[in-house]
């Protein structure tokens, strides 16, 4: 495909008009000279707007330094005389590549000479000529090679390096820089909080960070403007994220301690119009609950749930949405990172678990065929596998792994069980209170009220922060196939008619339990409405 000129990028990009790009092209035909300048020079585009369509043009990322973290140890690998030499200042290091910010990325005598100088693989970066030379100035003006400063910079490296062996980013560390601070005081809230998912987002004239607590965002803070892409850029090298690669989404992982309590973090980046969005979610490793009781199983479906964790082979789902508990419910204690960029994908990282002969694997996500079927092949061989699958029901687990071509009757043959679950809130034990609802409403959606029974809501206090809950628990549903539903699976039953045959033979859905724990005082009725999306 033959490569859009400048010209057209600048207008395609709406930094400048086809009148005014005529006249600059006059000019240079006129005068001879590069079509950047020309504009420059004619006043119809500043050079930002040319360097970062430049940068488009020949898919090379565009920095705006000032707005950048450098990392400052990289100044040993590049010395002062260098960086001037060839316009150059590095920013970020990630295992053997290290992206430096260029005037000229496309100079391959500087880039040699740099890969030379610092042993690793580098990969440009485009960033104006003015914000390169202040950024030098800036960083290696009090950047002296003096035994002491050696000595305390050595000092500080091997403490560094040490940290990283650990992979855990200890939150209460003394730091000078006000986005670092700032991102610290978002992570140590969100932990004492114990939220589940942080939310950082670019709007047109703000950033909003929101927290999900109990399953409900709740918005709590606005940070200054002028530090988002600072902030971004910090929590990027906290999860060894390419911080000079804003055009496409990234995934990765950040392990902290703070307060005794080891937290692990998963970390999503999406480009918007207004600039990256980040997800994070946070999972306390010390939280993680210790038996199935915690986690609000009654005493039947405990017993079956153990029946079937007892089988020497077959395969065990948890199903529902995300932010459903599934991964609380299935956390393992050996656990293998997935990095597709070295090919540990899902799949082979799971060939690879299956040649260590465990008796056990637990798959974090089915997410594809090959997945899917390389589990299935396991619990056909002798292996109790564990996974989970993004369904709404437990019968509509099995549909969908038959639409993702796995064959019916491979299926009946190894599934044992499949957990279908919501996250309700439960009621504030503090300002918990009796309601009065009339019998009839509560008819019209399946039950009745005792003698003596009751029903309660929280009315907000200063313990719940006036939500009238503190805390989940887990509304179910077991589907344990027997003969009858086998067949029916391998001759291609839908997940009506599955459900059905389920709940002939004793299984109870969801929306049954909550009602249940209605009843028993834990949740409201609202709570079920809201998480089984039916009207009461």
């Amino acid at each position: 495909m033959e490569k859009k000129r400048l010209g057209d990028c600048l207008i395609e990009a709406d930094k400048m008009t086809e009148d005014e790009l005529k006249i600059a092209l006059k000019e240079q035909k006129e005068s001879g000279g590069k079509l950047g300048e020309i504009v420059i020079k004619m006043g119809f585009c500043s050079q930002r707007d040319v360097i970062e369509v430049l940068g488009e043009q020949m898919g090379i990322p565009f920095v705006k330094l000032d707005q950048t973290i450098i990392d400052e140890e990289l100044l040993e690998l590049i010395p002062k005389k260098i960086a001037k030499q060839y316009k150059v200042m590095p920013i970020f290091k990630f295992e053997n590549t290290i992206t430096i910010a260029m005037v000229d990325p496309l100079d391959i005598f500087a880039i040699d000479e740099l890969e030379f100088q610092t042993g690793f693989e580098v990969s440009p970066s485009i960033a104006l000529e003015k914000d390169i030379e202040e950024t030098i100035e800036k960083y290696y003006g009090n950047y002296t090679k003096t035994l002491e400063d050696y000595k305390y910079k050595k000092k500080n490296t091997e403490e560094i390096e040490e940290s990283k062996q650990s992979s855990k980013i200890n939150l209460e560390e003394e730091t000078t820089s006000p986005a670092i601070d700032l991102v610290n005081t978002i992570l140590k809230q969100a932990i004492n909080e114990k939220v589940s998912d942080i939310h950082i987002e670019e709007e047109e004239n703000e950033t909003r960070v929101r927290f999900r607590i109990d399953g409900i965002l709740h918005k709590v803070m606005n940070p200054p403007k002028k530090l988002e892409s600072s902030i971004i850029s910090r929590l990027k090298v906290m999860a060894n994220l390419d911080i000079a690669e804003k055009r496409i989404p990234q995934d990765g992982r950040i392990e902290l301690k703070y307060n005794k309590k080891e937290i692990d973090i998963r970390i999503s980046t999406l480009p918007t119009i207004f600039g990256e969005k980040i997800v994070m979610r946070l999972l306390d490793k010390s939280n993680v609950m210790n038996s199935l009781e915690e986690l609000g199983y009654s005493d039947l479906i405990l017993k079956q749930f153990r029946e079937v964790i007892r089988k020497p082979y077959g395969i065990f789902l948890v199903t529902g949405p995300t932010g459903s508990g599934k991964t609380s419910t299935l956390y393992g204690a050996n656990q293998v990172q997935i990095n597709p960029n070295i090919d540990l994908t899902f799949a082979t990282g799971l060939r690879s678990i299956l040649r260590q002969d465990p008796d056990i694997v637990m798959v974090g996500e089915i997410r594809d065929k090959e997945t899917a079927e390389i589990a299935i092949e396991a619990a056909m061989t002798g292996h109790l596998v564990f996974s989970t699958l993004h369904t709404n029901t437990a019968s509509g687990a099995i549909t969908r792994l038959i639409d993702m071509g796995i064959e019916p009757f491979l299926l009946a043959s190894s599934l044992v069980g499949i957990i279908g679950q919501r996250l309700v809130r439960k009621i504030c034990n503090n300002c918990k209170e009796k309601i009065e609802i009339d019998n009839n409403d509560l008819k019209k959606i399946g039950f009745e009220l005792m003698e003596n029974e009751e029903i309660y809501h929280g009315k907000g206090c200063k313990q719940c922060k006036n939500t009238g809950y503190t805390g989940r628990t887990t509304i179910y549903e077991l589907l344990i196939p027997n003969e009858e539903l086998k067949t029916k699976i391998k001759n291609g039953a839908s997940s009506a008619e599955i459900e059905k045959i389920a709940k002939k033979n004793g299984m109870r859905n969801m929306r049954e339990i909550g009602i249940e724990k209605v009843i028993k005082g834990i949740t409201t009725l609202e709570e079920i409405e809201r998480v089984t999306q039916e009207t009461i």
